[in-house]
């Protein structure tokens, strides 16, 4: 799907705002995870498909030690990424409301995995300045 430029706009002003605070707070909230952790996000990004299912792979690990808050960091991340499903529909409008069902999935979907990379190159970024 190509965008518009009115639409690259909403997209970047979407990012450095509302995305960029998500970020910030996710990472207050939910603690860090390794680099190879943050590395596999970002590889699976490209598809947001196989980033659900990577991230709801990841929740359902056992994880132990110090490394038992992955769990709870990755729940909570699968549930932002849905949160971030309905801003698209709802809050966002980035999809019109005149579609067919099928068109308007595909757009959503789009659109929210445009988000999701935005969002997982801003927690990439907060982890890195807090050293990770």
């Amino acid at each position: 799907m190509k965008l518009t430029q009115a639409q690259l706009q909403q997209i970047r002003l979407i990012s450095d705002t509302d995305l960029y605070r998500d970020a910030e707070r996710f990472l207050t909230e939910r603690g860090v995870v390794e680099r190879s952790q943050v590395q596999g996000l970002q590889d699976f990004a490209r598809s947001f498909s196989e980033l659900e299912q990577f991230v709801k792979h990841q929740s359902e690990r056992d994880w132990q030690g110090r490394k038992e808050h992955y769990g709870s960091f990755y729940k909570a991340l699968s549930q932002y990424l849905q949160e971030l499903r309905q801003r698209v529909k709802i809050r966002y409008q980035l999809v019109p409301e005149d579609l067919a069902k099928k068109e308007a999935k595909e757009q959503v979907d789009f659109f929210v995995g445009l988000l999701a990379q935005e969002f997982l190159q801003h927690l990439t970024s907060e982890l890195i300045y807090r050293n990770i």
